[in-house]
């Protein structure tokens, strides 16, 4: 019995050797260690490439602490631009040009007085209330999607535009890098190049913002509003954009040019009084309305004043 059991032994554990050996084969000369060398050195420069890029990606909330702080602190902003406006309905050529005074007071509140020759509109925001005024009356309208561009100019503290942008759908523990035009830039809000997202760009080298992808979770792909911030200067103690366009489902649809702009102006508190506001334009809700329709432009003229006053409400 004890002979059989070891000649049975014996021939398995020679079967296990040689299976052994044969697995081993491949990689018993100089040329097969060579090979293997070769393919663990891919994996290993594989491994560290994925990790170092990882960690070279700055967490969300530090992309933003170094964005504002690139942007620099003020008390206030005065900022005179002319917005532009793209429509075919338009009829000249498909613009209207507005004057715009646009007031900062970080990183709380903002008012922009816009004024041409078919409308006069405030736009007051204090906090997380938000008022428009048009034409002395208070709009059904408090703040559009191409009011929030200014959010990442005046919210010049971290925690607070957290929670801005997280109530605007942009997730800011996600965080990448992409490349925009000729720029690589840390992607708060998205893993690149998922553009489905609500994102903001920064750019890596100076952290000034690129864009804001505004997205809503039912908008098919290219859709949505897109805001970029170009042509950025030094004034004093901070940057800020010359240009500002806005672009939604693939086509410009705005534009803002500075034309000058005041650091640490006198701004008077009553500019951001919104309880005054609102106040003073709801008494003009008891004005008569025939006599209101009676004021209204006729014509062509008045029906293209009104789809103005629309398209930018």
């Amino acid at each position: 019995m004890n002979a059989n059991w070891n000649k049975l032994f014996g021939r398995r554990l020679l079967l296990s050797r040689n299976l052994v050996s044969g697995r081993r084969g491949a990689f018993t000369g100089f040329g097969g260690w060579r090979a293997l060398l070769a393919i663990l050195a891919v994996v290993l420069m594989l491994v560290i490439g994925v990790t170092a890029a990882e960690a070279y990606v700055l967490q969300g909330a530090h992309v933003l602490d170094l964005m504002i702080g690139r942007l620099g602190r003020v008390r206030g902003l005065e900022v005179h631009q002319q917005v532009t406006l793209y429509d075919d309905r338009f009829s000249e050529g498909g613009t209207a040009v507005l004057n715009e005074i646009a007031r900062y007071r970080p990183p709380h509140a903002f008012r922009s007085d816009t004024t041409s020759d078919r409308i006069n509109r405030i736009h007051l925001q204090l906090d997380r209330s938000a008022l428009t005024v048009l034409d002395g009356r208070l709009s059904d309208t408090a703040e559009t999607p191409y009011d929030r561009y200014k959010d990442l100019l005046l919210v010049r503290d971290r925690k607070l535009l957290e929670k801005q942008l997280a109530r605007l759908g942009v997730d800011v523990t996600v965080s990448s890098l992409g490349r925009f035009e000729n720029h690589i830039a840390f992607v708060v809000g998205a893993r690149y190049p998922d553009d489905t997202r609500s994102q903001v760009w920064i750019d890596k080298e100076t952290f000034t913002p690129l864009r804001w992808l505004m997205r809503r979770p039912d908008d098919p792909p290219g859709a949505g509003l897109e805001v970029q911030y170009r042509n950025w200067a030094k004034h004093g103690p901070i940057q800020h954009p010359m240009q500002v366009t806005f672009i939604e489902d693939g086509r410009l649809v705005r534009e803002i040019r500075v034309q000058r702009l005041v650091v640490n102006p006198a701004l008077e508190d009553d500019l951001f009084d919104l309880a005054a506001i609102r106040a003073e334009a709801q008494s003009h809700h008891g004005i008569d309305d025939a006599a209101a329709v009676e004021d209204r432009p006729a014509g062509s003229a008045g029906k293209a004043t009104e789809d103005f006053k629309t398209h930018y409400e």
